[in-house]
């Protein structure tokens, strides 16, 4: 009769300790699991474990994580996107002052002086400040100083 109650308390004490090692197991499991799936990648991955102790801490922490990075990575896309944009605008922008530039007539220069920023110069033939404006700052453009 000892021998069966031997045998009934370590079948109980063996199948207890199973127990408690799948409590522990599974959740570090499924975080292995949706480690792998967000180093693929896939940011929307969550754990759905439910614990109470240490190990649903870490399951929860690992959540929160995962969808700091997703909020992150659709943050990120979205700043791409509009630099993007931003970039298009400019090229087009630049094309445009490009076109202007081309077509101005040779007659028309810059006079650049120390101390004044580049201005139009009216030469004498064509090239002229708008009527009754006069700009002390004008002058014609003989050379440019070195």
């Amino acid at each position: 009769m000892a021998s069966l109650l031997t045998v009934g308390i370590l079948f109980a004490a063996t199948w207890v300790s199973l127990l408690l090692a799948k409590l522990v197991t599974r959740p570090v499991a499924a975080l292995a699991q949706a480690t792998r799936e967000i180093s693929m990648g896939h940011l929307g991955h969550r754990v759905d474990i439910s614990a109470t102790d240490e190990l649903g801490d870490l399951v929860s922490s690992f959540n929160s994580m995962a969808s700091d990075l997703e909020t992150s990575r659709i943050k990120i896309e979205q700043s791409t996107l509009a630099l993007a944009d931003t970039n298009t605008e400019l090229e087009q922008r630049r094309r445009h002052i490009e076109t202007i530039l081309e077509n101005i007539p040779p007659a028309c220069s810059l006079s650049i002086r120390k101390s004044a920023w580049p201005t139009a110069t009216p030469p004498s033939d064509g090239c002229s400040a708008p009527s009754g404006h006069r700009d002390a700052r004008l002058e014609p453009a003989l050379h440019l100083p070195r």
